[in-house]
Order: C-alpha cells, then sequence, then structure tokens
C-alpha cells in the first residue's frame, strides 16, 4: 500500500531567487461601482475610556461624504451606508447579555451629513454592555456606486495615563468582486510585506519586544456579497539581504510555506512571526515575506501589525506593516514556481458527510487527487485524468476505495501534476 511518504520522497525543491519588492498604494475612496465593500481585518476593543484609564485601546472608524464637492459628483438623498461587526469565529459580534451589535448598522450619508465617527465601544454601550475586551473584524457596505464615500479607522492605545497615548491608522481592504478583479496572476492575488520585525519573547508575557503578526479575514457569503469556495493564504519568508528563503539553524526553510486555510468554519486566522520561528529563534536577518492568496482571493482581506511591548507586558502598542500588492508590471522579479501553484482548499473543513476539494489549474495538464489518512496509508482516488485549465472541483464522502464508511480524524488530500503537488488536511466529524 502506497504512503503519504512515498508520495513525497521525489518531491523537488524549489530555489527561489530575489525579489522586486514593488509597492502598489491602497486607496481609501470606492474607485468603482463594483468597489464598495471593504473590510477590516481585526478589529480590537477593550472596556474602559483612554480619556481616563490606562492600558486600554479604543477602535474609531470614520465614514466621509465628499460629494459635490469640486469635480466629485454628488446625490440628493442620503446614502445608507452599513456596517457590520464580526467575532472572531464569523458570528456577529453580541453584548455580553447576546444581542446583536452590528448586524447592522446603518449611517446616512449625504450632502447635510458628511461624517459619521463610530467608535466601537459606544455601539457596545447604546446595545447593552460590552466585555473587558473583544477581537473581531467589521465589514463596511456603501450602496450605489461609492465613489464619493471614504472610509479609515484608527486605534488609540492608553498606556501609563490618559497623557501618554499613542495612535494607529488603518484602511479598510476593498473585497468582493472590485478585489478578485484586481488580481495579476492566475494563481491569485500576490502582496509583499517589506519589514517583519522580531525579538524573543511573547508580547503577552515580556518586556521589550517586537513581534509581526498578520491578520487575514474571509468574508465570503457576509454583509451580502457571494458566496464562495473558501481560500488558502501562503506566506513565504526571505533574507532580505541574501533573497533567499529564511532557514532555521539546520538550513531548513522556515516557511516554504506556511500555509492558512479559510473557509465559512475559519474566518479569521493569524500569522505571527514569533509563532513561526522553531522554538522562538533568536533571527539576525532582516526578513520580508511574499504573501499568495489563491481561491476565493477577492474575499480575503489583509492587515499586518507589530505589536511592541514597553515596560511591562500592560504597556503595548501597536504599528503598521504595510502589506503591497504585486501587479503584472511590479512582478517580474517574483520566481514562476511561486506563482504557478494550485491553491488547493477543501470546503466545509471540518465536514460531514461531504468536503469538495478545489483547485485551480493554470494549464492543461494530468490531475491525480487522492486522500491519505492520518497514518499517511491511501484510502481513496478520486481523479486521476487529464483536465484543461481553470477551476475545478471534486467531492468526497468521507468513503474508502474499498466502499467502508471511514471514521472521524483527520485526513489529507494531496493533489499531483507535472512537477506541482500540494496537500490539503480535512477533518470529518461524526
Amino acid at each position: 500500500m502506497q504512503t503519504l511518504a512515498d508520495a513525497f520522497r521525489n518531491r523537488r525543491a524549489v530555489a527561489l531567487p530575489s525579489l522586486s519588492l514593488l509597492a502598489l498604494s491602497l486607496s481609501m475612496l470606492a474607485g468603482t461601482a463594483a468597489a464598495r465593500t471593504y473590510a477590516f481585518p481585526h478589529v480590537f476593543e477593550t472596556r474602559g475610556r483612554t480619556s481616563d484609564t490606562p492600558y486600554t485601546f479604543d477602535t474609531t472608524m470614520f465614514l466621509t461624504y465628499a460629494g459635490g464637492v469640486a469635480c466629485v459628483g454628488g446625490v440628493e438623498d442620503p446614502l445608507s451606508v452599513s456596517l457590520y461587526l464580526y467575532d472572531d469565529d464569523g458570528s456577529p459580534m453580541r453584548s455580553t447579555s447576546g444581542l446583536d451589535v452590528c448586524n447592522p448598522c446603518t449611517y446616512p450619508l449625504g450632502p447635510t451629513h458628511r461624517k459619521e465617527s463610530v467608535r466601537v465601544e459606544n455601539l457596545f454601550l447604546t446595545a447593552d454592555e460590552m466585555p473587558n475586551s473583544l477581537t473581531g473584524y467589521a465589514v463596511v457596505d456603501v450602496p450605489g456606486t461609492g465613489d464619493d464615500v471614504a472610509v479609515s479607522g484608527f486605534i488609540v492605545n492608553a498606556h501609563t495615563s490618559a497623557f501618554d497615548l499613542s495612535v494607529f491608522g488603518f484602511e479598510p481592504t476593498p473585497i468582493a468582486a472590485a478585489a478578485n478583479k484586481s488580481a495579476a496572476f492566475t494563481c491569485g492575488r500576490v502582496f509583499t510585506m517589506d519589514n517583519l520585525l522580531y525579538s524573543p519573547g511573547t508580547g503577552g508575557g515580556t518586556s521589550f519586544t517586537f513581534d509581526t503578526t498578520m491578520f487575514m479575514t474571509y468574508t465570503a457569503g457576509q454583509a451580502g456579497t457571494p458566496s464562495g469556495g473558501g481560500a488558502a493564504v501562503d506566506v513565504y519568508l526571505f533574507d532580505q539581504e541574501s533573497g533567499e528563503l529564511l532557514t532555521d539553524a539546520v538550513g531548513t526553510p522556515v516557511c516554504n510555506p506556511c500555509t492558512t486555510n479559510l473557509d465559512d468554519a475559519t474566518r479569521k486566522s493569524a500569522f505571527q512571526l514569533g509563532a513561526a520561528l522553531p522554538g522562538g529563534a533568536v533571527i539576525s536577518a532582516a526578513v520580508s515575506a511574499v504573501i499568495v492568496v489563491s481561491g476565493d482571493a477577492g474575499n480575503v482581506a489583509l492587515q499586518g501589525f507589530v505589536v511592541n511591548t514597553h515596560s511591562g507586558p500592560l504597556d503595548v502598542s501597536m504599528s503598521a506593516a504595510p502589506l503591497h500588492e504585486v501587479t503584472a508590471e511590479s512582478a517580474t522579479g517574483l520566481p514562476p514556481a511561486l506563482l504557478d501553484r494550485l491553491g488547493l482548499r477543501s470546503y466545509p473543513n471540518p465536514f460531514n458527510p461531504l468536503t469538495t476539494f478545489a483547485y485551480t489549474l493554470t494549464r492543461q495538464d494530468r490531475v491525480q487527487i487522492r486522500v491519505f489518512d492520518a497514518q499517511g496509508e491511501l484510502v481513496r482516488t478520486l481523479l486521476d485524468e487529464a483536465q484543461l485549465d481553470g477551476d475545478h472541483e471534486v467531492s468526497w464522502d468521507g468513503v474508502a476505495d474499498d466502499g467502508r464508511q471511514l471514521p472521524s480524524g483527520v485526513y489529507f488530500g494531496r493533489i499531483d501534476t507535472a512537477g506541482r503537488s500540494e496537500v490539503q488536511k480535512v477533518v470529518l466529524i461524526k
């Protein structure tokens, strides 16, 4: 019987050359009729106001109407902008008594009301009461063309007193149709993060540390957007000086890639540099990252932060770790092997009784899709045929090749084409 180890034995390592890290600035204004839904990938709030409570965070979002000014078109009737707040698990944010806080909250904007300031804590206090702290994400929907509405936000952090403050500004990410159209590569969307900071320790329990975190959210099927098939986020870490993959003490690449799968069951996740390093290793190299988002890439929003602890574990501040989307014009330094990915993913996951493996072929190829159990034994061959380029799907019902109903547990779907292979972990629950 063939094992998963056998299937991987002849896999070739791909050496990735230097990167050309060119930035694409993100606009705060919605530029087309399709680009009117935005996501804030990470919303963070603690109970208490920064004006009178040390070690607290306040998150505020701004909605601004610019219609009728200079060359900007206007509307006679107010626009009704909708704000949705979601918990980390994708459910609506709720107060301490279980009331929905913003599902949605609506704000009329127009010539007579040009700006709305939305404080997250006030939304909770209006509904009922907020917990001691909360994290999640937000989606903003602007009706009509949305050309004349700007969306932005910032976090105010109080340190030792109300006069010891830091402010961190952040912009939303366009999602859904407009973002899908911006993908420059058949594998999906490609981003760079130019400088990742890290020093030993954890931001929650060690003084004078740095760590870089990238939050990622998947919003398909929420806030009125169409449902999707899930997405995969691959992170590759590089030594800035050599341009080679970042390696550990014995020369093994740290992230080649580190993969996160997002779908309806996993709406939000985070990549943390300190957690990716083996044993929290000290790194002397300057680190950059390339992020490839495949599958339903337009419904994925990314946001990078650097968290810095100061005098103690409660005294922290945040700063931006900007992500830049790579365009076709700026991608000449990116290795073809990095962009020529299959984007294997599955939904739903965990599943019962059926899961679907989705993938994308950049060219006509022979495709083999197999399922292995946690011991590496082959249990099912789902597909072995030639296919045209494009998006494809194949389903698995938890049944082995011999007709057995397989038990609950972890399984691995593997796709193989000529020179390419990827693995997706799935969990069967009965």
